[in-house]
């Protein structure tokens, strides 16, 4: 089940990198694209905390 969870977390990340690098410069500086890399950064420290725990 972990595994399954952290196959869906990178999906997301890859969904979420793609969102942001399809923006035009101007909507990455924005407080939006903050806001993005903010929660994609919290997806990637919780499939470390999922790697840790198998």
């Amino acid at each position: 089940m972990i595994a399954q969870a952290h196959l869906l977390l990178s999906e997301a990340v890859v969904e979420m990198q793609s969102y942001h690098d399809d923006r035009s410069q101007e909507w990455q500086d924005s407080a939006k694209a903050e806001d993005l890399l903010a929660k994609l950064e919290h997806l990637q420290e919780t499939m470390d905390q999922l790697q840790g725990s198998e």
